[in-house]
């Protein structure tokens, strides 16, 4: 069941979600894809912004990452990203 304290909607299960959004179109449905596609590959690599998220045992953390756009390389359509910046760092 989700609640409403403090102004802030608590969402705790899929069921929660539906009833204030619905079920999913089935147009939204076909979008999923286990592979980053030409067109989301080219949508990547344009941005100039990303933000990083890992999870691990103590839970889940998202960092910012930004710099001109091209930064951001997809490397192949399972494996990911490389976002080594193009830009000379400097010594420290």
């Amino acid at each position: 069941m989700f609640n409403r304290d403090n102004d802030v909607l608590s969402i705790k299960s899929l069921p929660d979600l539906e009833k204030i959004y619905g079920e999913p179109s089935p147009k939204s449905l076909v979008k999923e894809i286990t592979y980053i596609s030409d067109h989301y590959r080219s949508f990547i690599e344009a941005s100039p912004f990303m933000i990083l998220s890992t999870v691990g045992p103590e839970g889940l953390d998202s960092s910012p990452r930004g710099d001109p756009a091209g930064f951001c390389r997809v490397v192949d359509q399972k494996n990911g990203f490389d976002t080594r910046s193009k830009r000379k760092q400097p010594h420290r």
